[in-house]
């Protein structure tokens, strides 16, 4: 039980969302959540007070979705499957989360996924031995997976690194 609960009318509790989504984009998932962490319990109440937020256009999952592909991939230089995790514990549609991935250009994405590699590549790789190799490509493949880039993707620039 929170403290406050007795204490916030629907009046209350709907200028504290306004003011808590003027500060970044929200999800319906994540005001919702924190309304029921402020002790909104009853379902009807909560689902008047989400349809005020989005009505007046504090909310929106489109806009969500947008910054947060855009905000993931430029600053965290993550790739599209962590991206889409991350959209999902929102309950961002698929939809939604096509039309995000829309705004990510094709070259950026290889070239930030080519700069998560190089990073973590030494300045030369061609002293290593067979077994060095296989492990350094191992680290910097479990490298780029974790940021979630695809396997391919990730397979191809290293094959085209340690090639030459």
């Amino acid at each position: 039980m929170n403290r406050f609960q007795n204490l916030l009318t629907p009046e209350k509790v709907l200028d504290k969302a306004q003011k808590f989504c003027l500060y970044r984009e929200r999800s319906e998932a994540e005001m919702e959540r924190k309304m029921k962490e402020w002790g909104v319990g009853d379902q009807n109440l909560l689902d008047r007070l989400l349809d005020c937020l989005i009505k007046d256009r504090f909310i929106s999952n489109e806009r969500f979705a947008l910054a947060y592909t855009r905000g993931k991939f430029n600053v965290k230089q993550w790739g599209r499957i962590k991206i889409r995790q991350g959209l999902k514990m929102h309950k961002i549609s698929d939809e939604l989360i096509q039309l995000s991935f829309k705004q990510i250009n094709p070259d950026s994405y290889f070239e930030a996924l080519n700069k998560v590699i190089s990073k973590k590549l030494p300045n030369s790789i061609k002293g290593l031995d067979n077994q060095q190799s296989y492990e350094l490509k191992g680290s910097v493949y479990r490298t780029a997976a974790q940021k979630g880039f695809e396997s391919d993707l990730i397979l191809q620039i290293l094959n085209d690194k340690f090639k030459g």
